[in-house]
């Protein structure tokens, strides 16, 4: 696994199919996007329902998982400016004044986009000897795969 906490979801009844679809999306996202990551893009990914992939998302930011973290992107939805971003539901604002374009602005749940941030490094997967050899035996396309594993 690339990341072991995420077993601890087990206590929440999440199977372990979508814990294992979940580890293996996370463990193989870019370092370029793991700062905006989408549970709904993880839905079409890995097709799971769209309403138990934001569940799952949320639970891994529970204290004992802590894989991933909310962050909270205000917009303006007059010019599509960001605001601000914050980390924690209570500094959202009440309103605000874009910086852009200067509306003022009573916040609302549709000015604000929920992304989730990787905040822990995946744990690398070590191979062992054993599994190479039965590798190798395979075939010879398992002895290339074999030789680019070591």
């Amino acid at each position: 696994m690339f990341f072991p906490t995420l077993n601890g979801l087990k206590m929440y009844k999440i199977d372990d199919i979508s814990i294992s679809k979940l580890d293996g999306w996370l463990g193989t996202r870019r370092k370029a996007v793991i700062d905006s990551l989408n549970p709904l893009q993880f839905s079409v990914d890995t097709g799971i329902d769209e309403q138990y992939s934001i569940y799952i998302f949320a639970l891994s930011t529970q204290i004992g998982i802590a894989v991933l973290k909310a962050r909270y992107v205000i917009e303006c939805p007059l010019c599509d400016t960001v605001y601000k971003v914050v980390y924690d539901l209570e500094d959202i604002p009440k309103c605000f004044v874009c910086n852009e374009c200067g509306s003022n602005l009573k916040n609302h749940e549709d000015y604000v986009t929920i992304w989730f941030e990787l905040i822990i490094e995946p744990q690398e997967i070590i191979i062992s000897e054993d599994v190479l050899d039965v590798v190798r035996t395979v075939s010879p396309l398992g002895k290339l795969v074999a030789s680019a594993l070591v």
